[in-house]
């Protein structure tokens, strides 16, 4: 009997509580149909909170994943910001301090050359 009522609400229907075979019974049918409604109330009521859980878990899972958007989308930005700066100071390496690590070495090499000379004298 809870299938049928569960069906015919699950369509959208009015569910018609069939109380005549229950009526046959006296007292008991009265109480057993008081108990099915019940159960049937207490069954909505727990498909209406479990649905507005879901909703209210699918909105805290819909705001996490536009926090973790938004920290990578950061953390991108802040990577290519990182490579960028690498960039400038290679260049500034490469085309200003190598001159000068060769000329200092040119320099080191001829005061070398200088004090040998000397020594031989």
């Amino acid at each position: 009997m809870l299938l049928w009522l569960w069906a015919a609400e699950a369509d959208g229907e009015p569910v018609p509580i069939g109380t005549d075979s229950l009526l046959q019974y006296g007292a008991i049918g009265a109480i057993a149909a008081i108990c099915i409604y019940a159960v049937y109330k207490l069954f909505n009521s727990l498909v209406t909170t479990h649905k507005s859980e879901i909703e209210r878990i699918e909105l805290s899972h819909k705001d996490a994943i536009q926090r973790a958007d938004a920290a990578y989308d950061k953390e991108v930005t802040r990577g290519d910001r990182l490579e960028t700066e690498l960039r400038e100071l290679n260049k500034l390496i490469n085309d200003k301090l190598a001159g000068e690590l060769v000329r200092a070495t040119d320099a080191i090499r001829e005061a070398f050359e200088t004090m040998h000379e000397r020594r031989r004298l």
